[in-house]
């Protein structure tokens, strides 16, 4: 199961990432329910943009909601595509 998570993780970090609203935001910042996750809508609204595809590709657990964990692990993607355009020079907007 551990290997099975982390192989989702890994696969998750090279799905294309779409930042959610406000990099400095937490999950929490979203998290309008008080729930301690984040379902589609609520991703939705920080961010119109993201597709239900896009969610379900960190939402590991296939829960429908996104745990802290899976909300860091979109985050730090997001971050790394981010990195890469500075590096490459490919200053494209992200999502």
């Amino acid at each position: 199961m551990k290997t099975m998570v982390m192989a989702a993780m890994f696969a998750a970090a090279f799905a294309a990432p779409v930042a959610l609203a406000g990099e400095g935001k937490t999950l929490a910042d979203h998290d309008t329910d008080a729930s301690g996750t984040l379902s589609l809508a609520e991703v939705q609204a920080a961010k119109p943009t993201v597709t239900a595809e896009t969610f379900a590709t960190y939402d590991t657990d296939g829960n429908g909601e996104l745990t802290q964990a899976e909300y860091d692990a979109w985050k730090a993607a997001s971050a790394a595509k981010k990195d890469d355009a500075e590096t490459t020079g490919d200053m494209k907007p992200s999502d």
